[in-house]
């Protein structure tokens, strides 16, 4: 019979274990399925082999000197290709008082006796190889799907506006002398759309950035104030909505926040509440009215968006929520990053909360941004004391 394969090698074992019997034993056991095994007497001697290769399954022995088992695997999860590698565990005791300890560690591996006989330990070895493998595939398959989705993305949303752009200033180049007044500002706003396009791709990448490099979410340890509710959405509406009236789109404001208070980095809050918005608008259809609603219950507060488009199903909404996912761009042809949803989703979590999706009766959708209840009776700060 056989050994399950790993790529186009054989599965290498790393043994650990200051016992030379047991040592000499798994070596023959596995030697003869054609495993490629490597042998360590102590959990020191192990992390220097792990050091200069990689390994695709580790048997350890949970009581050893100096080093346990359960410490030598926590070293190995905190190298660079150790966070996924297997383990299986051998001890002298009974497996499942063991099973007990090393929940405290990991739910993940498992644990046997070293009286195990060859075959069961051989079935425990395919077992796991075959889980890692699994793993390991899925891993690369999400990753190259993430990567055909960025270069398509940001080869559409790079190229467009570069070539209005480069062909409107060549235009104004070579007629500069014939062209009258109209059609060179015709010209010159769609070069402004342009730049103003790769500025808002520019700013969401920058922003990608340093939500990733928890920049946003110290932001919110050092520097959340605590306001009204409805002076957030007050403020997203004085600096917003003018924009928005310029493109057709018309507010409806519910206030029932009831005085309530949130602890918030304003910015970041209007950003979201910004993206939100010009995610409904996005996929609006005739009805060009987005319904704002403020609600507060004992610990709650949301931000209501609702719009009357054509919604979208979880599995979509799931695809969305990934950076540079969007929903059926092909057909649609929406321009954008697809980083819109996930930033918004990082600042509610920075902010300790979430954003939830429902469906509208009478159609559309409704995009809510909730956030926890300010602790504490805190003084309210108007929206203009707040500094950006």
């Amino acid at each position: 019979m056989k050994s399950q394969t790993v790529g186009s090698f054989k599965p290498s074992v790393l043994i650990v274990d200051n016992d030379p019997l047991m040592v000499a034993m798994l070596t023959g056991v596995l030697s003869s399925r054609q495993y490629s095994v490597i042998k360590s007497y102590s959990g020191a001697e192990a992390l220097k082999i792990l050091k200069d290769r990689s390994v695709d399954l580790i048997i350890c022995d949970v009581v050893m000197p100096s080093m346990t088992g359960y410490e030598f695997m926590e070293q190995v999860r905190q190298q660079p290709h150790g966070e996924k590698v297997p383990f299986v565990f051998m001890t002298s005791n009974n497996p499942a008082a063991t099973i007990q300890q090393i929940e405290k560690h990991t739910k993940e591996e498992v644990v046997i006796s070293k009286s195990v006989e060859p075959q069961e330990l051989l079935s425990m070895v395919r077992q796991k190889l075959g889980d890692y493998a699994r793993a390991e595939a899925l891993t690369k398959r999400d990753f190259d799907a993430y990567r055909r989705r960025v270069v398509h993305t940001l080869s559409h949303e790079f190229r467009t506006p570069l070539t209005a752009i480069n062909i409107g200033m060549e235009l104004l180049m070579q007629h500069r002398d014939s062209l009258n007044s109209e059609k060179a500002l015709g010209l010159l706003e769609a070069v402004r759309r342009g730049g103003l396009r790769l500025e808002k791709l520019v700013k969401d990448f920058l922003t990608l950035q340093q939500i990733e490099a928890g920049m946003t979410a110290e932001a919110f340890k050092t520097s959340a104030v605590t306001v009204a509710a409805s002076g957030v959405l007050e403020r997203f509406l004085t600096l917003k909505s003018a924009g928005y009236e310029e493109s057709g789109i018309s507010f409806k404001v519910i206030d029932g926040s009831r005085g309530a208070q949130v602890a918030v980095v304003e910015q970041h809050v209007v950003d979201c509440l910004d993206r939100l918005v010009s995610n409904a608008d996005k996929f609006s259809s005739e009805s060009r009215e987005i319904e704002l609603e403020v609600w507060t219950t004992e610990t709650e507060v949301g931000f209501a968006i609702k719009d009357r488009g054509a919604g979208f199903d979880l599995e979509q909404l799931a695809h969305a929520c990934e950076a540079f996912g969007q929903i059926d761009r092909e057909r649609n042809e929406q321009q954008g990053s697809g980083l819109g949803l996930p930033i918004a989703f990082s600042y509610a979590k920075s902010h300790g909360g979430r954003i939830d999706f429902d469906t509208r009766e009478g159609g559309g959708t409704v995009v809510t941004l909730v956030l926890p209840k300010a602790p504490g009776q805190v003084e309210i700060c108007s929206a203009s004391q707040i500094e950006h």
